[in-house]
């Protein structure tokens, strides 16, 4: 992650053939679990801004929307129940 909060992803995303309906997910996956939990940390770490190595840089909310995250947007001391209450469906 860069200090402006985007990250140079590699394969774990993509932004084109958007016709094939993979969304932001790499083309071909052995474990769509494994890229998701990628996902997570990375938006769990602040990151706003994805620059894939196939297609052109996007919001990382989308990956919010595609794999159906909840993602935390805690920080500080009261991390900790921040996440508890996102875990359970309640906002801070």
């Amino acid at each position: 992650m860069l200090f402006d909060r985007s990250a140079f992803v590699g394969d774990a995303a993509m932004n084109f053939l958007r016709w094939t309906g993979v969304r932001n997910r790499p083309i071909y996956v052995e474990d769509i679990e494994t890229v998701y939990e990628s996902w997570r940390k990375l938006r769990e770490h602040g990151v706003r801004v994805i620059y894939p190595s196939h297609g052109k840089f996007f919001s990382a909310v989308k990956f919010d929307k595609s794999a159906g995250l909840a993602v935390s947007t805690c920080s500080g001391y009261d991390m900790l129940l921040c996440r508890i209450n996102n875990a359970a469906g309640r906002d801070k």
